[in-house]
């Protein structure tokens, strides 16, 4: 009978019944089966019972950009802005009041509530004059976030950092003469009417005409969030009570809803987790004419940590580290009368390009990562190879990346095979971002799980 070493360090368990019952010893795949049995019974004990719905891609959505666009994707230098105090409407204390008329309109925009029907997408270009910003809400979120603007295109394209959450706004008590607060960089949810709101306003000025321009959020947490180029902002003029004042001075004005979209699992549509008006002086920046002449491109990056079921009680996933990055292009229809985007055609992901970052085991393993099907790599401990491969037919929605892992360094030993997991059931495979780190060697990542889902929780 051929020896029971093999299995001695993968499964200790099945010692006693494989030596004294062959089936295991010719059978691969009950071997196999009993393998991802202990580990997802030891996973278990560690993690707690697995929701149903309870996926395990954490990664940041693509972002959509002008092609050369300066954006944190591209890594380019960020402009912040300052507070700008010439606005004719403010206060003594320089930040603009929100008029009490504004702020009770607000509340027909609900929080957790499907309110795109409401609005309109847009995407616009610079206007020959002078436009402010003013931030009007803070919705209710747990994420801390950057709301930035990008003004241009290609290499002359500049990303201008607009403010923070937890900057620029104040609210008191309605009607007290109190000291104003800062909103809060966590939860924050305003029944508006009940406080008085104060903000700081940015103006514009000598902007490049007829430039195109977007917006975007950041959260260095989960990288970058869907733009404006996506429909994830939305003008909701038309049913909210613009400021008098303003009209009066024949400004023109929108208020745009921003929607902080973590995944298409989580987000609820509100378009109410950042609020602000873009007021023009005396027109607002206009519709971008011809949006098909533009060249958009969408990118995403993702880190798969996955584990090689070399040992039924290692959960630390930094057997195989590999990142796979890929951009495809974004065609934008849009009505001839309004400009309005209403319909986004997607291309193929192309470009992908998958670098083995890490490696934490010494099986032999067979990566495929698409339609791309690398030869035999052997395992190596607390190594990192940064070895780049070209591949074809990734795809970041559907995670299509799979390993087959030799279970002992002989080469007549059978394979687990191991993919992305569903919804709901123990993973061996997890998908982040490509900033989050691979944990050390035999350090659990079940602690680093549990974060990743309670910070995509908090996500709408």
């Amino acid at each position: 009978m051929k020896s029971c070493k093999i299995y001695v360090v993968t499964l200790a368990a099945l010692l006693l019944s494989a030596c004294n019952n062959d089936e295991y010893m010719y059978n691969a795949q009950k071997a196999e089966a009993f393998q991802k049995e202990q580990f997802a019974t030891n996973f278990i004990s560690q993690f707690g019972e697995i929701p149903a719905g309870q996926g395990w891609d954490f990664a940041a959505e693509a972002l959509t950009s002008i092609t050369g666009a300066a954006t944190r994707a591209a890594g380019s230098n960020i402009t912040p802005c300052v507070p700008d105090n010439t606005f004719a409407y403010l206060d003594a204390d320089g930040y603009y009041d929100i008029p009490a008329t504004l702020q009770k309109s607000l509340n027909v925009i609900k929080e957790n509530k499907d309110n795109s029907k409401l609005a309109n997408n847009y995407a616009m270009s610079v206007p020959d004059n002078s436009f402010t910003i003013i931030p009007v809400r803070q919705g209710q979120t747990g994420s801390t976030y950057e709301v930035h603007m990008v003004v241009g295109s290609g290499e002359n394209a500049v990303d201008y950092l607009l403010w923070e959450k937890g900057q620029l706004m104040q609210t008191r008590k309605a009607g007290t003469t109190g000291k104003w607060n800062n909103m809060s960089t966590k939860w924050e949810s305003t029944t508006y009417g009940n406080y008085d709101v104060r903000t700081k306003v940015l103006t514009f000025k000598n902007m490049p005409v007829n430039e195109p321009m977007y917006f975007y959020l950041y959260r260095s947490a989960s990288g970058l969030y869907p733009s404006s180029l996506e429909g994830y902002m939305k003008d909701f003029t038309s049913i909210l009570n613009v400021p008098e004042q303003l009209l009066k001075d024949g400004k023109q004005v929108k208020i745009i809803g921003v929607e902080a979209q973590r995944d298409a699992n989580w987000v609820d549509n509100d378009y109410e987790d950042v609020m602000f008006m873009i007021v023009g002086d005396p027109t607002l920046p206009g519709e971008i004419e011809k949006i098909e002449d533009l060249n958009f491109t969408q990118t995403i990056s993702k880190r798969y940590m996955i584990e090689d079921l070399g040992d039924a009680d290692d959960t630390d996933f930094n057997d195989i580290v590999v990142d796979v990055k890929a951009s495809r292009s974004v065609k934008f229809e849009y009505e001839e009368a309004t400009g309005r985007i209403t319909n986004r055609t997607y291309g193929e992901w192309t470009n992908a390009v998958a670098t083995i970052r890490h490696l934490g085991g010494t099986l032999p393993f067979k990566l495929r990562i698409g339609n791309t099907q690398l030869d035999w790599i052997d395992g190596q401990m607390n190594v990192d190879p940064n070895t780049v491969i070209y591949v074809s037919g990734w795809n970041p929605d559907t995670n299509n990346i799979s390993v087959a892992v030799k279970q002992s360094e002989k080469d007549n030993s059978g394979a687990s095979n191991i993919s992305f997991p569903e919804k709901g059931s123990v993973p061996m495979i997890i998908a982040t971002d490509t900033n989050q780190p691979w944990m050390d060697e035999r350090v659990s990542i079940i602690s680093t799980l549990k974060s990743l889902i309670d910070a995509q929780n908090t996500e709408d």
